[in-house]
């Protein structure tokens, strides 16, 4: 069986059922606040003072008055260091070693002869034409055969400067005088070049 109410009874609870609904949230706010402003006020009781381990700061109210003159800075003089006497360190082993060079019989005998030849006739500056320089003895002695059979007028000479064995032609006392020979030889020789050199005395 179905009860009747009455309307106004009903109209009274939902009233009450809204105001209820919106004092709720207002006070969950206010308590939420309060929790808020608890912790910051804590906080400002537990922050450490630290205005005694600031520098002191000069704010003159009238613009216009000039701010205390620094404290001048002291210098501390400073103590003398003593003078240090240096220490001479020798090494442990002061036994002098001789370095002996091992130089080929050929060679030794080919500088003797060179020496020889240069002391007893005399040369002057001049030009000569190096068609070959390297280290290999084979190599420079091939190219100086070559080179006399394709040119046989003109005198060839094996210098050797260690550790260079070099291939030159020719005798000139001006560098124009030694183009002649260059323009033939270049275009055989491609790292053919002239250079000075000590040439025989007329």
């Amino acid at each position: 069986m179905l009860e009747w109410h009455n309307p106004c009874e009903v109209y009274n609870m939902k009233r009450a059922f809204s105001a209820i609904t919106l004092v709720v949230p207002l006070l969950c706010l206010w308590v939420v606040a309060g929790a808020l402003s608890g912790v910051q006020a804590q906080n400002k009781e537990t922050k450490p003072n630290l205005s005694k381990y600031r520098s002191p700061k000069y704010y003159p109210k009238d613009p216009f008055t000039t701010l205390p003159a620094p404290m001048p800075a002291t210098v501390e003089p400073v103590a003398a260091q003593p003078q240090k006497t240096p220490v001479s360190i020798q090494p442990a082993n002061t036994t002098k070693r001789a370095v002996r060079w091992q130089v080929e019989p050929s060679v030794r005998e080919g500088e003797r002869l060179r020496m020889e030849r240069n002391l007893k006739q005399e040369t002057v500056a001049g030009y000569r034409v190096q068609i070959y320089s390297g280290t290999r003895r084979e190599a420079a002695n091939s190219a100086l055969l070559d080179f006399s059979e394709r040119f046989p007028e003109a005198k060839v000479y094996m210098v050797y400067e260690p550790p260079y064995f070099k291939v030159r032609a020719g005798n000139f006392y001006q560098r124009l005088d030694a183009q002649p020979l260059y323009q033939q030889i270049v275009s055989k020789y491609i790292g053919a070049f002239i250079v000075p050199d000590r040439i025989p005395k007329r």
